[in-house]
């Protein structure tokens, strides 16, 4: 369970810089994910905030 909440914040955290404007490219490469992977989170927490 402690996994899923340090996910969530990390989640939280890349949305936010998203929203900031910092591009996919940079997110991804702070976290050490895939662009493709920083999109989807993006997405899937664009769906949640609805």
């Amino acid at each position: 369970m402690v996994k899923r909440n340090r996910k969530t914040e990390r989640n939280k955290e890349i949305v936010a810089y998203r929203k900031a404007g910092i591009p996919y490219r940079l997110i991804a490469e702070h976290f050490k994910i895939s662009i493709i992977r920083v999109r989807q989170i993006c997405e899937v927490w664009e769906e949640r905030e609805c």
